[in-house]
């Protein structure tokens, strides 16, 4: 139970606003912003979330030097913090998986300090957290969840895991993407795991991952992601996951980044490969090799319209999640839990569906003597479901 602790957003202390002052006040690396906007630019990146980051990256090391223009007040886009009452508040929850090839070579990983999360999973049901675990990594606690009494699933559903783990290892990340596919509620269906472990732990996980609890997300991304979990480790930046955004950004040539560039139209010249920006204030630049459009997929459409329907995305379900934060004198960890684990709820029941303490990953995360609470739900969070405080007691 989390009883009479401080309860955050970001923005908002329980029941009472934050003085203006102490609102999100954002942790983005300092840039040197021009005086005038150039009128042109080899190529314009639209979007500093990390996949502009990462497009201006490879065109800076190709010798090509990118305008990268931001309608917000800093880089990262969702892959940001924001510092509150001396706590780090990541933009949602969010994990650094250190297994992602493409991150392998755009950062140095060693400077981001990054502290590691227990390389498993407390899962609730009933009045307990049960303890589920990598045995290669935790190989007594992962014995200990062979257990036929343990609730998590059977002794033979984890060796079913082991297996998936295995697979998950063979051929390239290619050829995952271009294997046959399903569901990945069908994908564990297949692969003969129990309805239990499917409920108990496969959906609050992957639920969280892909903030999908009916787990129709494509199978390819559920042998992408147990490949990633095999070959690296989860863990949180110290300072935040927003050092990630403000590293990439300290790597491009110097006056790059402009923030505060609301783009309000692309369009093409006809003459050649250029292409118009058109900015909120009604300037305009003019991009000589072309643009790259490094937003959702909504602010894609709005700004190229037609353009984009050559290739259009395949159709489905919006989902989403919501993250809340809570302080606490201390952490509140069952007796016998790593402080640094991931907290599931495996029964299905209340809004939670995950929760972690940074502060214990990272002590970066809270002011000394207090502890930072994750909280996670998936889909939309509801007018209704005003008793935060409450249901996340009822969780743990």
């Amino acid at each position: 139970m989390i009883a009479n602790r401080k309860f955050l957003t970001r923005g908002r202390a329980h029941n009472a606003p934050l003085p203006a002052a102490r609102i999100g006040r954002p942790r983005a690396l300092r840039l040197q912003v021009l005086n005038a906007l150039p009128k042109e630019a080899d190529v314009v990146v639209v979007g500093a979330g990390v996949a502009g980051l990462a497009c201006s990256m490879r065109l800076a090391k190709a010798g090509v030097k990118p305008l990268l223009l931001e309608a917000g007040d800093g880089v990262g886009g969702r892959v940001r913090t924001d510092e509150v009452d001396g706590f780090l508040l990541d933009r949602g929850f969010q994990i650094f998986l250190t297994g992602y090839p493409e991150q392998k070579a755009m950062l140095d990983y060693e400077a981001l300090e990054l502290q590691p999360f227990y390389a498993g999973a407390a899962v609730r049901l009933g009045p307990q957290f049960h303890r589920v675990a990598d045995p290669l990594r935790h190989p007594i606690d992962g014995i200990l969840t062979l257990n036929p009494a343990h609730p998590i699933g059977s002794p033979v559903d984890k060796i079913l895991v082991g297996l998936v783990r295995f697979k998950s290892l063979i051929g390239s990340i290619p050829d995952i993407m271009a294997a046959p596919e399903t569901s990945i509620e069908e994908r564990l269906k297949a692969e003969g795991f129990s309805p239990a472990i499917i409920d108990t732990f496969f959906r609050p996980f992957l639920g969280g991952i892909f903030f999908d609890n009916s787990l129709g997300t494509t199978s390819r991304l559920f042998q992408f992601v147990m490949r990633m979990l095999a070959t690296g480790s989860n863990c949180l930046p110290k300072g935040g996951i927003g050092k990630v955004a403000e590293q990439m950004a300290s790597r491009l040539p110097q006056g790059c980044v402009e923030l505060n560039q609301k783009v309000e139209k692309v369009e093409k010249t006809g003459e050649g490969r250029s292409v118009r920006i058109t900015l909120a204030d009604g300037s305009t630049v003019t991009a000589q090799r072309g643009v790259v459009v490094a937003v959702e997929g909504p602010e894609a459409s709005r700004l190229l319209g037609d353009e984009l329907q050559v290739a259009p995305s395949k159709p489905g379900t919006a989902v989403g999640t919501c993250c809340l934060y809570f302080s606490s004198p201390s952490p509140p960890t069952p007796q016998g839990t790593p402080g640094n684990i991931l907290y599931l709820n495996g029964e299905r029941q209340g809004i939670v569906n995950n929760m972690c303490v940074p502060s214990e990953v990272s002590q970066s995360y809270a002011p000394p003597g207090r502890s930072l609470i994750s909280v996670s739900t998936v889909g939309k969070l509801q007018p209704r479901m005003i008793s935060i405080p409450t249901d996340v007691g009822l969780f743990g």
